[in-house]
């Protein structure tokens, strides 16, 4: 398994990458907002997606801090994701939006107050391939190969790619 990355590379890579889907979604223009971009998910859903799994890592944190196993280390995925699409459905793009900025906003600043000592610190919890858990370890996670808002960047970029040239 590969080294974690430091707590200040999470942070600077979270920061460009959600601005870098923020920028392939505001590309797509006011009329993609509502359509399928990614599957049969819209940029709305894309980001509302993005939000609640924000929210799930912030918990996590405190969770594990608190010596509590993360409650979405339990999550079934797919089920998590199609109920945070059903709740966002009936919300407008704006409302999606700024959540997914706030969400991001509150998820950098709690990781910005973990100490060194809390970022790499064993817990008595294991993943399900047996690797140690702590904080470090929940943002080893990789979509696509990249940061999750990366790997959906790169989707939405992809899709808005192969409209351009079609």
């Amino acid at each position: 398994m590969a080294k974690s990355a430091t707590k200040k590379e999470v942070i600077a890579n979270y920061r460009a990458d959600i601005a870098r889907l923020l920028a392939a979604v505001a590309a797509l223009g006011l009329e993609r907002f509502d359509r399928p971009v990614v599957g049969e998910w819209s940029a709305k859903d894309v980001l509302a997606h993005i939000a609640a799994w924000d929210r799930a890592l912030a918990r996590g944190m405190q969770e594990l801090l608190a010596g509590r196993r993360p409650e979405f280390a339990s999550y079934v995925e797919d089920e998590f994701n199609a109920r945070t699409i059903e709740v966002s459905r009936h919300r407008s793009f704006a409302d999606v939006l700024a959540d997914v900025k706030q969400a991001h906003a509150a998820l950098v600043e709690a990781l910005e107050h973990v100490t060194d000592q809390q970022w790499g610190g064993g817990s008595a919890y294991t993943w399900d391939n047996g690797a140690p858990m702590t904080i470090a370890s929940v943002f080893d996670y990789r979509y696509k190969g990249e940061t999750h808002y990366a790997g959906h960047a790169a989707e939405i970029e992809t899709w808005s790619h192969s409209r351009r040239v079609s």
